[in-house]
């Protein structure tokens, strides 16, 4: 597994519709998680997209694992984007020979644009991890 993966161990809480939820009860659960921000998974659950839920019971014990450019893409997309995004949009005002307050405002104004956005649609993002279930 890369260095990249993320990993956690739980217990399936649920099963439903192809996908199983798993409680994570690591010490830090989500709150010590890399990719927290990117996940968009709630209260230390993780709800997993798998092939075959009959391999799977509630109470299972299992390590959940991203695959390695998961936390690479989530890097990119909630920290690395937004900064780039900071600078285009100041320094687009200031070439448009805006002042240097409203170049600023308009940069962070951008950021929580962007912000607010991966919030609202924070429900779709963690479908786009790739999660490898064993049971343990």
């Amino acid at each position: 597994m890369s260095h990249n993966a993320v990993k956690h161990i739980g217990v399936i809480a649920g099963i439903r519709a192809g996908r199983i939820v798993v409680a994570v009860n690591d010490l830090d659960g989500c709150s010590g998680c890399s990719i927290r921000m990117f996940c968009g998974q709630e209260k230390d659950n993780i709800s997993i997209a798998v092939g075959n839920t009959d391999d799977y019971a509630v109470g299972d014990r299992v390590e959940v694992k991203t695959v390695g450019v998961s936390r690479s893409m989530a890097m990119w997309i909630c920290v690395l984007l937004p900064c780039i995004l900071l600078l285009s949009v100041t320094i687009g005002c200031l070439v448009a020979e805006l002042t240097e307050t409203v170049a600023v405002v308009a940069g962070l104004l951008a950021c929580v644009a962007y912000y607010g956005t991966l919030y609202v649609f924070r429900s779709h993002r963690g479908h786009d991890l790739k999660w490898i279930v064993k049971k343990i």
